[in-house]
């Protein structure tokens, strides 16, 4: 547990030299070019790629 007031921050990996990690969690949102709608929004626990969500959340998005 990283956070008593918000036990669901986690500890983001970046990879960087000048921040090697980050506190929070991920989030995946799919909003609209033109008008601005948000047609999926969701929370993403865990470190995972974010290559492997985009799929996921356009076809979510879509349906």
């Amino acid at each position: 547990m990283y956070s008593l007031h918000e036990p669901h921050v986690e500890c983001i990996a970046k990879g960087k030299v000048e921040k090697k990690y980050e506190f929070g969690c991920k989030a995946s949102r799919v909003i609209t070019h033109q008008e601005g709608l948000a047609l999926d929004i969701r929370f993403i626990h865990g470190n995972p790629y974010d290559g492997h969500m985009l799929e996921e959340a356009i076809k979510k998005a879509l349906a």
